[in-house]
């Protein structure tokens, strides 16, 4: 694989982060709430 291929890749996926980012931002945050949500039960239990 060459640098170039990996520059274009590396570019490629950042543009489709922010593109997909905005939608799925809000995916992200419900996920993390759910993971300390969980962390925090999991932590009252011990």
């Amino acid at each position: 694989m060459k640098m170039d291929d990996l520059v274009i890749g590396t570019l490629i996926g950042i543009v489709l982060g922010i593109h997909y980012g905005a939608e799925l931002a809000t995916y992200n945050v419900l996920f993390v709430v759910f993971l300390v949500l969980g962390g925090l039960k999991l932590v009252l239990k011990k």
